[in-house]
């Protein structure tokens, strides 16, 4: 829509009472002089063309031999009992008629013409009550019209200060026919009739008539005259033709009116759709406060279209616009057309009132109309609007509510039979859905701009529209001081199934409030803001609730949420923040969150991509997809964060995916703090992948007392992926007495891998009292795995306890799947590192029944494989447990102080793997082919010696060489 802005002073205008706003816009009428019943026009002489005039009694005869036929009366007034004939060549022949008197022409008995008749006179006409046109065209005109113009078939009228052009008789033309009343100021209070033709009021110092090519007349006012106006308070029909009532005014005052409080009727006739048109100009007053009919009831008809059109529009009282259609609704534009685009001129404000009522309804099938209400600056709407789809295949049709300011209370109906509900825009600056907006009912100034202000839509109004199965866009924009935010102050809750989506151009905020549909229906929402992609963003949802029975959920920004996120670019913002007890409920339909920062945040920017703490997102059998970039170089904050005692969850089919990506010093993905849950209950995957520069990839960390993190699945698989520069890949973290927990169930597997280039790729450690790390399985495989770079001394996996207290550590288990520890060091670190900093701490690693462990340890520097402190073990039953070590230069394996247990306590196996041969002990070979072993690279350290040698010194042993790999 556009974002230009004019701002006029108007007097107030009291939309209750319009028989005031009609006697501030009526016309006093033409001075009716007392007249003969038996009245003729008088000295009547024929000036060009040919024709002649003859009169018999109260009888007029105008016998025209020519094509055109121009025509000149001191006076031409016709008295109750009288009657004028014009017998023409034919239907398209024209007959001029110039009064050059000083008096006004009265119509009041009967004109009849075979051919058109056009009748100027500058002091104006009157067409009396009682009085009969029928003719097969008629201009009456207080605008003149050159004889050169006439004769050449230009129709130009023009002229200053010209009287009143006033009908309270019937005038009917021929099927395709056209009636033209012109002057300053025009009203109708009677009939006019022109069937498959036009009818057009026109008021203004010079007016073109133009036939196109389907045999309408286009008109255009060409110079505005003061004080001009046109006014209709009878019935103008054109069925299956055109009505136009169009007027210019020099002063721009308020009383300058297209006005209509009668019946206008263009219904549409099977395949020739009526139209009607009111247009004020860009400095008029344009008001509906009767009835527009372009319906088109008859089999195979469409609804046609109404345009409204001025400096300010309204439709008022027990207004009424028709446009169904048996196949299909038809176009209503009040104000402008579809986002201010094409060349209809725009209104500065457009009003439509509590009673007033506009339909555009498909009634056997087919679509639903259009229905504009477009202004500039202030658009009220309080009435009913309607535009239903019909049929097995009708879908709703499309409503726009748009203004840089709005208030909206009214009613709209998007409904289709065939459950294809319509789409209804709402378009403003910043926007309130409340349960306070005007009822339109004690508005006293209908036209009054209220720029920077926020609009107001009532939650009344949008859940009745939900409730009908609608797709509602409110989608705001900025200027006049305003950000184009919009804030969710009241309730949402509809009953059908149907689509909101909310687009800001900047903020998006929901406080205390929910948004929810009916048992049995859907409700698809998208919450989008930094639509104008300007950079600056968010969505912010406190204590609010979201609940969509199935329908998906999407809360991002800029133009293609599907591509890009919610953002912000406050140096402590927060892109996407669910706080303070939200609630996320879709019971089987997807959510989705995609959230940034900006790349251009201050050095030491806090900023967050997305922020969830103390909140559920339950998706049920559905998917959660989360997205997080925090995209600042500079930034220290973390790209998604999970806190607080926060609960992601999904059943059934549902994955959880969470892809995070950290440009600056944060973390890719942080959860952390009081109790928190990501689970999929059913089969369904939990994937979480994150990256980062100095931060971890990935950091799950529980540090408060008693504080757990839980990531679990029931059968489908953990994944967890964390990438770093320079921090972590993966970082999987208890203190105090905190747990973590990674849990599969039955057939459920665990995969972790982390990547560093300087620092360790996965590290799991536990490090207060009491605090422990569960990574478990039943019979699904568990995987752990990490890599550092060429630069970094650290190990590739690295599992730590520590504490001065007991019970703390780490517990790799399963109950009858596979284990594998993987652990890479591309420098001088050992590529697996267990270490249990004190007596008490614990690392278990351990499978049961026939499953195998598997340790797979590369180093290009150091050790393959340490073990220092604490208790160490490494276990299986029946399974075996297999070593495969590797280092260029260091020792295959170290063990420092604390004891080291590498065990197959069933009819397992324990395995060395080295150099292409599998070795019963956990020696290195010496000499060939002797089959010599000795300790000289496995370091210090008690160990248990699961396996017999079958001869032993002080300084070697020998065993037996099982089989080569």
């Amino acid at each position: 829509m556009s974002k230009q802005h004019r701002h006029t002073a108007l007097p107030v205008l009291k939309p209750l009472s319009f028989a005031v706003l009609c006697a501030l816009y009526g016309l006093v009428p033409m001075p009716a002089l007392a007249l003969d019943n038996n009245a003729l026009p008088t000295n009547g002489q024929v000036v060009a063309g040919s024709g002649t005039i003859t009169s018999n009694g109260n009888v007029l005869t105008v016998n025209q031999g020519s094509d055109r036929l121009i025509a000149t009366w001191d006076t031409f007034n016709i008295g109750k009992n009288a009657q004028v004939n014009f017998l023409q060549p034919g239907a398209s022949s024209v007959a001029l008629n110039r009064v050059t008197g000083s008096d006004g022409s009265q119509i009041l008995g009967h004109l009849n013409a075979n051919g058109q008749v056009f009748l100027i006179n500058p002091q104006g006409v009157l067409f009396g009550a009682g009085s009969m046109v029928d003719v097969g065209g008629l201009v009456a005109s207080s605008l003149n019209i050159s004889n050169s113009d006439f004769m050449a078939g230009k129709q130009v009228f023009a002229g200053q200060g010209g009287g009143a052009v006033v009908n309270q008789g019937t005038i009917r033309a021929r099927d395709g026919g056209s009636v033209a009343l012109l002057g300053s100021q025009v009203r109708n209070e009677g009939t006019v009739v022109a069937r498959l033709g036009s009818v057009v009021l026109g008021g203004g110092e010079k007016i073109t008539l133009d036939f196109t090519g389907d045999g309408l007349i286009n008109v255009e006012v060409n110079d505005p005259a003061i004080g001009a106006s046109v006014i209709n308070r009878g019935l103008l029909s054109a069925n299956g033709g055109a009505v136009t009532m169009t007027a210019r005014d020099s002063q721009a005052m308020l009383s300058n009116v297209v006005n209509n409080q009668g019946v206008i009727e263009a219904r549409s006739l099977q395949q020739r759709n009526g139209r009607i048109i009111l247009d004020g100009g860009d400095s008029g007053v344009v008001v509906n406060g009767g009835v527009l009919d372009v319906s088109g009831k008859q089999l195979g008809a469409r609804g046609g279209n109404v345009t409204m059109t001025g400096q300010y529009v309204g439709l008022f009282d027990s207004g009424r616009i028709d446009a169904d259609g048996d196949l299909g609704g038809g176009t209503v534009l009040m104000g402008g057309d579809y986002q201010g685009s094409g060349n209809l001129h725009q209104a500065d404000s457009t009003f439509m009132g509590s009673d007033a009522r506009i339909s555009a309804n498909a009634l056997s099938s087919g679509d639903g109309g259009k229905v504009i209400l477009w202004s500039k600056d202030n658009t009220q709407f309080y009435g009913d609007i309607s535009v239903r789809g019909a049929g097995r295949q009708g879908r709703g049709g499309l409503v726009e509510t748009s203004g840089h300011a709005l208030d909206i209370a009214g009613i709209v109906d998007l409904s289709a039979v065939s459950g294809q509900g319509g789409t209804w825009l709402i378009d403003p600056f910043n926007i309130n859905i409340t349960s306070g907006a005007s009822s339109g009912t004690s508005t006293s100034s209908p036209f009054t701009p209220n720029a920077g202000a926020s609009s107001n839509l009532s939650s009344a109004t949008l859940n009745a529209s939900l409730s009908e199965g609608a797709n509602i866009l409110v989608t705001t924009s900025s200027g006049a001081g305003t950000s184009g935010d919009i804030n969710v102050l009241s309730n949402v809750k509809g009953v059908g199934n149907a689509t909101l989506t909310l687009q800001a151009h900047r903020n998006i905020v929901m406080t205390n409030t929910s948004i929810s549909n009916g048992t049995g229906k859907t409700l698809n929402v998208s919450l989008v803001s930094n639509f104008n992609n300007s950079g600056n963003g968010s969505v912010a949802l406190s204590n609010a609730s979201i609940s969509t029975n199935g329908g998906n959920l999407t809360i991002s920004g800029a133009v293609d949420p599907a591509t890009s996120w919610a953002s912000t670019n406050v140096s402590n913002g927060v892109g996407i923040s669910l706080t303070n007890g939200t609630r996320i409920s879709t019971s089987g339909g997807d959510i989705t969150l995609r959230g940034a920062t900006s790349s251009s945040l201050a050095a030491g920017s806090t900023a967050t991509a997305i922020n969830i703490s103390r909140s559920t997102l339950d998706a049920g059998g559905g998917n959660i997809s989360i997205t997080a970039v925090q995209a600042s170089t500079t930034g220290t904050g973390d790209a998604f964060v999970l806190t607080g005692g926060s609960t992601l969850q999904t059943s059934g089919v549902g994955n959880i995916n969470i892809d995070s990506s950290n440009l600056g010093s944060g973390n890719g993905t942080r959860i952390f703090s009081t109790s928190n849950t990501i689970a999929t209950t059913g089969s369904g995957n939990l994937t979480l992948r994150g990256s980062a520069v100095s931060g971890s990839g990935v950091l799950v960390c529980s540090t408060a007392t008693t504080s757990t993190q839980t990531l679990s699945v029931g059968s489908g698989t953990l994944t967890v992926q964390g990438a770093a520069d320079s921090g972590r890949g993966v970082f999987l973290a208890a203190s105090t007495t905190g747990v973590v927990t990674l849990n599969a169930g039955a057939g459920g597997d665990i995969f972790i891998e982390g990547r560093s280039a300087g620092d360790s790729g996965t590290v799991v450690n536990s490090t207060g009292t009491g605090s422990v790390i569960n990574l478990t399985t039943q019979d699904g495989d568990l995987t752990l795995s990490g890599t550092s770079g060429p630069a970094s001394s650290a190990p590739g996996l690295s599992i730590r306890s520590g504490a001065s207290g007991a019970g703390n550590g780490v517990n790799v288990l399963s109950s009858s799947g596979d284990i594998r520890l993987q652990g890479t060091a591309q420098g001088a670190g050992p590529g697996l590192s267990f270490n249990a900093t004190n007596a008490r701490g614990f690392n278990n690693v351990m499978t049961g029944g026939s499953g195998n462990l598997t340790v797979t340890a590369r180093s290009a520097s150091g050790a393959a494989l340490s073990f220092d402190n604490g208790t160490n073990t490494l276990q299986v039953v029946d399974g075996t447990l297999r070593l495969d070590l590797d280092t260029p230069s260091g020792n295959y394996l170290n063990q420092g102080n604390g004891t080291a247990s590498i065990t197959a306590t069933g009819n397992g196996a324990v395995l060395i793997s080295r150099g292409g041969l599998i070795h019963n002990n956990l020696l290195e070979t010496r000499t060939e082919p002797t089959r010599q072993y000795h300790q000289s690279q496995m370091v210090g350290g008690t160990w248990s010696q699961p396996l017999t040698a079958r001869s032993r010194d002080a300084d070697e042993v020998q065993i037996d060489v099982e089989r080569p790999l």
